[in-house]
Formats: structure tokens, sequence, C-alpha cells
């Protein structure tokens, strides 16, 4: 597990550190420091990584040699002596099953100030309309300290140079070494939160390591053995134990499409070598990366047509809700739990945290289902890409912070093992004990409280930030089934093609890039359910992605291409 593999990295290193200063002479100079420091970093690498192209390695030497040597870690003691306080803004609600009656009545708040010096005053906004209430605190030119996920209209960089978020690249080394030292220890990391022009402003939310894909298909294993199926493969598989489950079962639903007509994650849509959902909150979606590098459109490629032609034949032998249309696209209401329960669908896209409970509500053996290919042993080159950080999720320091030092400080120690503990599993004692091989566990009181779930408990007693994240553990509250679905999810998935979060545009791109995109992306949506459901002839795709290319997306693409070549180039 990496996280381990860090903690016992920042132990070796301490205990090197401190044979050096013990031997004296030349041997505690800082060279000799940064040198043996340089060694374990390494020898991480090694570990993790394999060999760069040998055009990168050239890269890295010329990079390295008009560098400055790097500095030695040092960490830093906690609590911090000089303590402080904080303001921290956040959008986040507490859950249903919360006993809490504000977030500044968190239990964590006191454990934090014990552990770190630093005490905060948490400022927390509704999901509901928390970017409307962002904007409005940007808008007004009183910031507090730091802001968590912070979203601005034309970009991080933008918030940069727009004196909102203050810059830490210079401040990272001295004042938050253990983060400094992952950015150092993963490039990848400190390449996707950097800048174009090569400035850091975000203490990013790092998951290290993945299970695959949080998101999924979902079938009935019960209605399989008794149809004497195997799970399916390919999409011929599938359509047989669609028709198998309509004839035998009497389904309305037996594949339950959204009203876009394209699953979450486009699942089943990826299959066919193309990106084509788009995001309802966002709105983007569509483009994606080829083997070549280039940015394509998903809607204007032949795996558009291919999929909308199965969708179509499913939709006219009644495979599809019928009634697909009225589906709403959040996969997170009633009316999808309700279909379940009433054993009126037969395989359906929904997320891990949720199988549990639709097992217990529907009283189904309901197992997780890799996305089917169109030939057995396709690979599906979107989704299941190693999880990035990115300028969307994590803190930044904002300019209204009067000693950022201190702040870089104290966002430091959510990247050391306390950090990570308390963000991820409370205080030891009350949320969480070591179990016999050192591991943390949750308590009963997180576990098995009457009435109440861990993911609720968590919010109760853990956190209430977390920059830090192990993503190789699965869930312990899950069960076994639950806690494989990812790894069955991302078993044929390689997200070569998936864009990396961190390709950005310029403000100037942003706006030429909306001047054309929204209509394209109104068309798409409005064409796609009309060739599925047959308003509209599928001789008239090809017609569809020429009207397409009249409105403007090559142009779309070149604009996310010059996007994704700066990032490439960081």
């Amino acid at each position: 597990m990496k996280t381990k593999r860090l903690w016992a990295m920042l132990l070796a290193m301490s205990m090197v550190l401190a044979l050096l200063t013990a031997c004296g002479g030349a041997e505690s100079t800082p060279a000799a420091a940064s040198q043996a420091q340089s060694s374990v970093q390494q020898s991480a690498a090694d570990e993790t990584e394999a060999p760069a192209p040998a055009e990168n390695q050239a890269e890295a030497a010329g990079d390295s040699a008009a560098e400055p040597e790097e500095a030695a870690y040092a960490p830093i003691e906690y609590p911090l002596e000089e303590g402080g306080s904080f303001t921290y803004y956040m959008i986040k609600d507490l859950g249903q099953a919360s006993s809490l009656d504000s977030w500044n009545d968190h239990p964590m708040l006191q454990v934090i100030q014990e552990k770190t010096g630093i005490s905060l005053e948490l400022q927390a906004v509704s999901q509901t309309n928390g970017s409307d209430m962002m904007n409005l605190m940007l808008a007004s030119g009183d910031y507090p300290d730091m802001i968590e996920s912070m979203s601005y209209a034309t970009g991080f960089a933008a918030a940069m140079d727009d004196d909102i978020v203050l810059e830490v690249t210079d401040l990272l080394a001295e004042y938050a070494p253990d983060y400094y030292k992952l950015l150092t220890d993963e490039p990848a990391y400190k390449k996707a939160i950097t800048t174009d022009d090569g400035r850091i402003g975000i203490f990013a939310s790092i998951t290290e390591g993945s299970r695959g894909p949080s998101d999924g298909l979902m079938v009935n294993q019960d209605w399989l053995d008794e149809c004497g199926l195997e799970a399916p493969v390919t999409f011929d598989d599938m359509e047989q134990v669609l028709t198998a489950f309509k004839n035998k079962y009497d389904l309305t639903d037996p594949l339950y499409m959204v009203g876009d007509g394209i699953l979450d994650n486009d699942e089943l849509s990826a299959s066919f070598g193309v990106a084509l959902k788009f995001n309802s909150i966002t709105g983007e979606g569509g483009f994606y990366v080829d083997e070549d590098g280039q940015i394509k459109f998903g809607y204007t490629q032949q795996g558009f047509e291919d999929y909308v032609t199965l969708m179509h034949d499913w939709y006219a032998k009644g495979l599809l809700s019928s009634d697909f249309l009225s589906n709403t696209t959040d996969y997170m209401n009633d009316d999808l739990i309700g279909e379940i329960a009433s054993q009126a669908t037969g395989i359906f896209s929904r997320g891990d945290g949720l199988i549990d409970m639709l097992r217990n509500i529907s009283g189904s053996n309901l197992v997780a289902l890799a996305d089917p290919v169109v030939e057995e042993g396709d690979i599906i080159h979107m989704g299941n890409g190693e999880p990035m950080p990115s300028t969307a999720q994590g803190v930044v320091i904002t300019t209204g912070c009067e000693e950022p030092e201190l702040c870089c400080q104290f966002l430091n120690w959510w990247y050391t093992e306390d950090g990570f503990l308390a963000g991820t599993y409370g205080q030891e004692g009350v949320s969480f004990e070591f179990d016999e091989n050192g591991d943390p566990q949750y308590t009963e009181l997180m576990t098995s409280t009457e009435g109440t779930t861990l993911s609720s408990q968590k919010i109760d007693y853990c956190g209430p930030i977390q920059l830090l994240i192990d993503g190789t553990t699965p869930e312990s509250s899950f069960s076994e089934i639950a806690q494989e679905a990812p790894v069955i999810w991302g078993s044929n998935k390689d997200g070569a093609y998936d864009i990396p979060d961190a390709v950005e545009l310029t403000a100037e791109e942003g706006d030429d890039f909306n001047t054309y995109f929204s209509d394209i992306a109104t068309l798409c949506r409005q064409y796609t359910v009309q060739f599925i459901t047959g308003d509209k002839d599928l001789s008239q795709v090809a017609a569809f992605q020429a009207q397409l290319e009249e409105m403007g997306v090559q142009d779309c693409c070149d604009i996310y291409q010059a996007a994704l070549d700066r990032y490439n180039q960081r």
C-alpha cells in the first residue's frame, strides 16, 4: 500500500538524518543529507514506476542539470509552537443521519487543534446552492484563509492572476515538506497540479492507488443461474441475457436506460471507442484523446453510429426501458431503486456504495458486471486510469490569509501519517483502533451503531479535511461483493483515451469554446435520443455529423488540443 510505503520512507529518512547528524563532520552537511534523501526517493520511484522512454529520460536529465539541487527533506514538528487560527470555507452538507448541528461542533476540530496547534473556523455552505454562494463570496473580495474545492469561472490560473488564490510554489519545500516530497517522488502528481506557466496554487487531494472505477453495471446473479447463462462478456452475450430476463421474468426494463440515452461514465458507449456522456453539472463531455494523442469528439466518429444503431435495435426489441426518456440521468434517485425493489429491471448502472443497500431492499443477489465489449478480449480505453490530483479537488490558500507560511505548515500536516489517520479514520480510541498488525480499524461506534451507516458516522467522526487518500483498500463496511465491484468494473478498461483532468483552457479559449459548444451539445442530446427511439432514421447519422462539423466541432477539438499540448509540455 502506497501510504504505508510513504510512512516507512519517512521513518527511514528520519533515521538517516539522525545518523548523519550524530556522525558529524562532512557527512552531516546539507549536501550529504540531500544525497541520502535523493537515494530514498529514487528507491521509491524504482519500486512504483516503469522506466521512462529514452526521450523523456533525456529531457529529465536536461531539466535536472538546469535546476538547483533539491532541498533535503526536513519534517515539521507538530503541534506548531506559535499556534494560530484560520477560517476554512467548504461546500459540504451534513448527512441526514448526522448528529451534529453544525460543522463547528465537529469533535475532530479539538483533535486537530491538539495535534497541529491550529484552530479552525469552518464556513460550510450547502451543496444545493454552493456554487452560487462561492461565486458571491469570491465577488465580494472578502476571502477566508482557505477554500476547499474552489471553482473559478475563468480557470484556476486566472484565480491566481486575479489575486484570489495565493501561489505557493516557493513555499512548499520549507513549509510543506511532506506535500512537497509527494510531488517530488511522483512527478505525475506535480505535473497534474502545476499550471501551464509553472505555478502551484493548491494543496491537492491525492489518492494513492486505485482498485478500479466506483461505478458500473450490475446484474442479478440468481437470474443468470436460473436462466442457465454466464455473465455476459460481449454485446451479443448481453442481448441474449436481456432477452432471457425479459421473457422469463416479464421485465419492463431489461436494461435500465436513462433519459439522454447514455449511461454514466460512458458505460456501454465507451466499448465502441468513443466518449459521449455529458456531465449533468458542467455540461462538458464527448471529447477524448485517441492513440495518436489527438483530441476527438465522439459524436462525429463511427463509434457513435455503432452505438445508437445497437441501442435502437434493443429499444425496438423491448430490451431498453420503454419510457426511458422520463428517467432522470441522476442515478442516485428513487426511480431506479423502485425498479430494482419491484424486480422490474435486469441490468443497470450504480455505484459501489449502494450495492449492499440495493441487495437488502430488493432481496436480489446483485453483483458487479464488467462492461460488454464488441469482441471478446477487447480493451475499453476509457475509464479506470490511474487517479491523478487536479486543481479542482483540494485546498487553496487565498490572498486574504495573513500568515501563508503557517497555513502551509497546517495543510502539510494532512499529508503526514497523523493527518492521514485523522482524515480517514478520525480519533484513535474513539472511531478507530490499531489491530495486532498495526493497521487502523474502525470501532463498533462506526460500524455497529443502530440507525447509522459507516458513511454517516465518518461525517461525524472523521476529517473534516482529507488530503491524502488510500485508494487500494476497500471500504471495510462493504460486503465482499461490494468490495470487489471496482475490480470487476475495471477488469477490461485501461483509461488510455481519458483526457487528464488537469488539462485546462485559458479564459480566452474558454470563451471561444463556449461560442460553439453549447449549441453542439444541445443538438447531440436531441439527436441521440431520436436515433435510439426511431424518431429520426439511422440513415440521417451522416447528415447529423456533417451538421456538427459545420457548427464548429473541429474548432472545439483544436482548442482542446492546444490545452492538451501545453499540459504534455509541463
